[in-house]
This record gives C-alpha cells, structure tokens and sequence, in this order.
C-alpha cells in the first residue's frame, strides 16, 4: 500500500499541472469514484444481504456505500487527490506554503470514513506528490543513496511484528493498548519501511528494467498495471467472499 500510494501521488501530480481543478476531480470521480460505487454495489448483491424486509431504497444506498467504502485504498486516493488538487491548484504562490497546507489536511483526513487506514497512507501520497514535482528520482544525490535506502530496509524487514500491522495496532498512539511511545515507536518504524520499501522497489526496477530491455516484459507489465484494480476487485469478489462462503459452509457441513 505504501508503494501504491507513492506512485498514485506520482503519476496523480501529472494530471494536476495539466488539468484545470474542475477536469482533475472530474476525473477522479469518473476514474475511482464509479468504479468504487459499480463494484460495491456487486460485493452488496453477492454478499447475500439483501435482505427481503429491508429493500427500501435508503438501505440499498447505504449498503453500496459501506461496501464500496470496504475497498478502501481506492477511497483513500479519492480523499487524497481532492484534497492534494484543490491545494495545489489554489491561487498560493509558495510551494512550501501548499505543502504545509496538505500535510495540515491530515486533519480532514482523520474525520472521514477509513480514518485508520487513510491517516497510514496520505503521507505517501503527498511525498509522491513531490517526487515527481521535483524530479527527485533523477537526482544525482539521491541516486547515490537508493543503495541505502535498499539496505536499510532489507534491516528493517526482520523487526516486523504483529504489532505493526495496521489493522492490528491503528495509527493513532492516543489510547493504544501498547502504551504512547510505543505505539509512536510502531507509527515511526511503520513509515520508515513503508518509504525504504518504496524507494528499494524502484532502485530494484530500474536495474531489472536495464538488464532486461525487452520491450514485450514491460507491455506486459505496463498492461497489468493498468487493469492491476480490476485484478484485484475480481480476487475479492471470489476468494474472499464467494470461495470462502464456500469453504465456511464446508466446514460447518463437516
């Protein structure tokens, strides 16, 4: 997910400076916003509950938006990019004043639906955002330190704990059953291999991508990119709900 979110604020940067603000989120809404609603409105009829004694049309409506809302990293690209969008392409002059701006709508973020989840990848967005703003991955510097990051984050692979997973920890070390510092602890080690992660996989996919050269590996991987939401949406809709509705009435059977 980091990696995910990394390069949807990459490439998302792109279509800010060459669209107006209206064509942007039009967009975004035409690109994620109707698929969400299209393949929550699937998962809600194959889920099984739609129910007879509750048909109404506010029901169905709500029904959808929960399940669409299940697909969450799709939401938290829809929040991310308005907000990003609707900053950056104010009338604000300063770079640094709209990115202090965005890292400031972390608060808007965390009272939307998905506050957990939304609060764990809006980071990486942004930093995206600024990649490719800035040309970072073309840097000279910052090529010398993609080694680095690489190793840093091969160190950082064998510490990874239970803990550190977001559905089992959160984001937020306010209450948290590990106690405040360690849970920042968590939040810091979880944003560390989260960002030498993203930073290993492009390192690691620049010197494949020049080994290789064949342009019909990249075709094929480009065209995986491309259709990798719908990939995914398929695999949920029959591993987790219809394969294991399947494999649970088994096991009650036996």
């Amino acid at each position: 997910m980091p990696l995910f979110m990394f390069l949807s604020g990459y490439v998302f940067y792109w279509s800010c400076r060459k669209k107006c603000l209206f064509q942007v989120l039009i967009s975004r809404l035409r690109g994620i916003g109707i698929p969400m609603l299209v393949w929550g409105s699937i998962e809600f009829i194959l889920s099984g509950n739609l129910g007879v004694n509750e048909c109404s049309l506010l029901y169905f409506v709500k029904s959808v938006v929960n399940h669409s809302l299940s697909i969450w990293f799709l939401w938290a690209v829809l929040i991310s990019s308005v907000l990003v969008a609707v900053i950056y392409k104010s009338r604000i002059r300063l770079n640094a004043v709209k990115y202090t701006l965005m890292v400031l709508a972390v608060v808007l973020v965390a009272i939307l639906p998905g506050q957990n989840e939304n609060l764990y990848v809006y980071p990486y967005f942004i930093i995206g955002f600024a990649f490719s703003e800035y040309r970072v991955f073309y840097l000279e510097k910052f090529k010398k330190l993609e080694f680095v990051f690489l190793l840093l984050w091969i160190c950082l692979i064998p510490f990874y704990q239970k803990e550190h997973y977001i559905y089992m920890s959160g984001i937020m070390p306010f209450g948290s059953k590990y106690g405040f510092w360690k849970h920042v602890g968590i939040d810091a080690y979880r944003y560390a291999i989260g960002l030498f992660g993203v930073f290993a996989v492009v390192y690691v996919g620049r010197i494949l991508y020049h080994w290789v050269k064949d342009r019909k590996i990249a075709e094929t991987v480009i065209y995986g990119g491309k259709h990798s939401l719908d990939i995914y949406v398929m695999q949920r809709l029959l591993l987790e709900l219809a394969v294991a509705k399947v494999c649970s009435k088994m096991v009650c059977v036996v």
